[in-house]
């Protein structure tokens, strides 16, 4: 007997995000509920660059059960403490790039993409305590990193940080800039 075409369950793609803190984790794990065809996992795996790569990688040893090799993956790190140096950032992408990884990465923070929900914003760099305190101000409560119910309020403007953040998707270290928005974009744009 075979099956009606109505009942068929739709082909789900796999989509991994390996992060180097709570708050990224805590945004691509809430922003899976506005996909249809994709299922995002996120992992919190500390490290930068090349050592963010490398401990993905080590995860699809040790996961149980195991990930799926033929998954979009990408690596989510940022430039909070000044760790990252150019020459680190393209021997992060050079790695990648082998290894089939996406790069998404911020300067000079996570924060930057989020405040973008809410605002466009310029080239020049925030500082820290500014990010926080102007998304404090947004939210209407203090903010607190890789807090739930925050993250979920702030994702629902994901449409909105797109174009809020398109401008300063080039990786450029003297400048703020994030491509998170691009990376959402082209899922959205490839799986709804």
């Amino acid at each position: 007997m075979s099956r009606q075409r109505g009942n068929r369950i739709p082909n789900i793609k796999a989509v991994y995000f390996f992060t180097e803190g709570e708050t990224e984790k805590a945004y691509f794990t809430k922003i899976n509920n506005e996909f249809s065809n994709i299922r995002i996992q996120s992992f919190c795996v500390r490290g930068h660059g090349v050592k963010l790569l490398e401990e993905a990688l080590s995860l699809f040893d040790k996961k149980k059960p195991p990930l799926d090799e033929k998954a979009l993956s990408y690596i989510i790190f940022d430039n909070d403490k000044d760790h990252v140096t150019k020459s680190s950032y393209e021997k992060a992408v050079s790695e990648a790039n082998k290894k089939n990884f996406g790069i998404g990465f911020s300067n000079s923070s996570f924060e930057v993409w989020l405040l973008a929900h809410f605002e466009k914003l310029g080239r020049q760099v925030i500082p820290q305590k500014s990010l926080e305190q102007k998304l404090t101000n947004k939210l209407g409560s203090k903010y607190k990193k890789a807090d739930l119910t925050q993250i979920d309020k702030i994702v629902k403007s994901f449409k909105i940080a797109i174009t809020n953040a398109e401008h300063i998707e080039e990786i450029d270290f003297n400048f703020q800039c994030t491509n998170i928005g691009k990376i959402i974009k082209d899922l959205k744009s490839k799986y709804g």
